[in-house]
């Protein structure tokens, strides 16, 4: 790893004078060396693709045939029988569903990888997923997640209001600015109708241009501003609204561009498993452009067939290209969508979709005081992960969350515990988090359960 990018790690959980003081300097200092050489290349590679300058088939082949020749030495390969050819690779591999997933989630690695890290999530459907990425990805997923946002004029040398469910050390700050990230980071957790005005002013005080995090929060800021925004010129320098992780709604959109006239919408499609990412299209927001740089991906219907017709809807399953750990091939997204075009040489191998529909749930998770927030904030990224088979997560009451857990055969209730406190310790006071431990969670026809359920007007 690039020894700028070691201490730039090392310095983001530090709060020392030093810190503040690099702070200063951080929006002055080359992308070359904030970021290192890979955050470069890659954003120079995109600029190349998208001015038709970049050999995208021998660029994807290449990449997945040492894919392929990687997965082939894994043991999820060996156990399962499956030997892939590069040169027909994606029509012999058998589709990678969530439930295939080993226990172990070492054997879907290539023998003799190193410098992984442990990488988790709470799962689509309460089934949490384990799995590795090299600990060199940051960069270049960087680079990505730019390439998307500079259509709002966005760049690295600018600092961001952020509203997502940060693991923060401090539970109880309602927000907090961070010198080397360049975020004040807001919690999703405390933000409420009274107190987003408070966050306001300290948006205005740091002259923030770009705010970045749920459209859910967001939404809770929009409405906060949305009768004193005419009378508050800082709504007009906001440039960006830079949405992630769930479904944006036109009632939203209708709100922001109503709050922030001069704010351009962007958001990008991605996933913690980093198989596939999609830029948004300029000109309709509800359209996707998966990246072939980033994976290759497809659009198939309930019997894994290739959706053919503009306008028909299937599963989005992807084949991961750039990074080293887990080799996902043909895995299950858990997202639908709607065909727009067909990848062809014409468009540069380009899958286009219309309409994802993310699995996260749209009813808001309720916090004492009246906040709202999305299941997006809560989802859990530990190492404790790996022990439970299933969790579910109900609200009954607001401020209240109830948590079901099912532990793998042969494992006590050790790691549960522990994903219960750290829940609660994320959350800070603006939930009670009560465990329960079970034999079973109820699964629909498909075999599958919902994550969230709520009953505060409905089921989430």
């Amino acid at each position: 790893m690039n020894k700028a990018l070691e201490i730039r790690r090392k310095f983001l959980t530090d709060e020392s004078f030093v810190t503040r003081l690099i702070g200063l300097v951080i929006p002055y200092v080359p992308a070359l060396l904030k970021y290192g050489r890979s955050y470069v290349e890659t954003r120079r590679m995109l600029l190349q693709y998208e001015s038709s300058k970049f050999d995208v088939q021998n660029f994807v082949n290449s990449k997945l045939a040492d894919l392929i020749s990687r997965f082939n030495t894994t043991k999820y390969a060996e156990c399962r029988q499956i030997h892939l050819d590069a040169r027909d690779a994606l029509a012999m591999a058998p589709l990678m569903r969530v439930t295939d997933l080993p226990s172990n989630p070492r054997e879907l690695c290539p023998q003799n990888e190193d410098k992984l890290d442990v990488c988790s999530t709470s799962g689509s459907s309460g089934v949490p997923k384990v799995f590795y990425l090299g600990s060199d990805r940051g960069p270049v997923e960087t680079a990505f997640v730019h390439h998307a946002w500079k259509k709002s004029g966005f760049r690295h040398t600018q600092s961001r209001a952020v509203l997502r469910g940060l693991d923060a050390k401090g539970a109880g700050e309602l927000f907090k600015w961070n010198p080397i990230l360049q975020e004040l980071q807001i919690s999703p957790f405390l933000l409420n109708d009274s107190n987003s005005l408070i966050v306001w002013e300290e948006i205005k005080r740091r002259n923030i241009r770009f705010i970045h995090g749920y459209p859910s929060s967001m939404e809770v800021l929009a409405s906060a501003l949305k009768n004193q925004s005419q009378h508050d010129t800082h709504v007009l320098k906001i440039r960006g609204l830079l949405l992630i992780s769930e479904q944006i709604y036109e009632h939203q959109r209708i709100l922001f561009s109503a709050v922030f006239p001069e704010a351009k919408q962007v958001s990008f499609f991605g996933q913690s498993e980093k198989v596939a990412f999609a830029f948004q299209d300029p000109s309709d927001p509800n359209i996707y452009h998966f990246s072939p740089l980033y994976g290759i991906v497809e659009l198939l219907n309930d019997s894994g067939e290739k959706i053919e017709d503009k306008g028909a809807s299937g599963m989005l399953y992807a084949t991961g290209l750039l990074f080293k750990g887990s080799s996902f091939v043909r895995y299950e997204l858990g997202d639908t969508a709607e065909l727009v075009e067909l990848p062809t040489a014409a468009n540069q191998f380009t899958l286009s979709v219309r309409n994802i529909k993310s699995w996260r749930a749209s009813h808001p998770i309720v916090g004492s005081s009246g906040e709202r927030f999305s299941l997006a904030a809560v989802n859990m990224h530990v190492r404790e992960l790996l022990d439970v088979s299933r969790m579910q997560l109900i609200q009954r009451q607001p401020g209240e969350l109830e948590v079901y857990l099912v532990t793998r055969d042969g494992k006590d209730r050790t790691s549960a515990k522990v994903i219960a406190e750290k829940l609660q310790a994320k959350v800070g006071d603006s939930l009670s988090v009560r465990t329960f431990y079970v034999d079973e969670i109820q699964l629909n026809s498909r075999g599958k359960a919902k994550l969230f359920i709520s009953f505060l007007g409905g089921d989430g």
